[in-house]
């Protein structure tokens, strides 16, 4: 299944590169990486929570 969404997520990159160029590519990949940071924070938040 996992290689199912890494076909995907090359076919968007291409398209996006196609369209966008460069800088389209850094600002997904930007925003990918504030999403992931995001729930990073958010769990060690909810383990903290649980070790009070």
């Amino acid at each position: 299944m996992s290689w199912l969404i890494d076909i995907v997520w090359k076919f968007i990159g291409f398209w996006l590169l196609s369209k966008f160029g460069i800088f389209g590519r850094i600002a997904i990949g930007i925003a990918i990486l504030n999403r992931l940071v995001k729930g990073v924070f958010m769990i060690f938040r909810v383990l903290g929570w649980f070790m009070g």
